[in-house]
């Protein structure tokens, strides 16, 4: 047999199966992705709101917008924007909360579980 035949099942299996991205459920990959981008939006969203009374109108419209396209970026746009935006404004958030005098005490090594600092000298 000559050797051209042997290989002309497998070009026809290759040219018949479809290509590896159409292989993957773009769907599935998607909806994930939501899910993953709302799992940091959505904390991001309380600690926010938590704050929010104590905002002047112009930061709580300007919080507000924020967290607004971060949402939309999850839900319908690029969800990797949205995680990214969602750290941000939770970086914003800690600012504020800081200004307002509303942050937690620093962590300490006392407080993460009771161990004593090392003596020193």
């Amino acid at each position: 047999m000559h050797p051209m035949l042997k290989t002309l099942p497998l070009a026809a299996l290759l040219l018949a199966a479809p290509p590896l991205a159409r292989a993957c459920d773009m769907e599935a990959i998607n909806a994930e992705m939501t899910t993953i981008c709302l799992g940091a939006l959505n904390p991001t969203r309380a600690a926010a709101e938590a704050i929010m009374a104590q905002l002047p109108p112009a930061e709580k419209a300007a919080l507000a917008a924020a967290l607004a396209r971060a949402g939309d970026a999850c839900e319908t746009g690029d969800p990797a924007q949205g995680a990214r935006e969602a750290a941000g404004i939770m970086r914003l958030v800690g600012h504020l909360e800081a200004r307002l005098g509303l942050a937690p005490p620093p962590i300490t090594l006392q407080r993460l579980g009771g161990i004593a600092p090392a003596p020193r000298g």
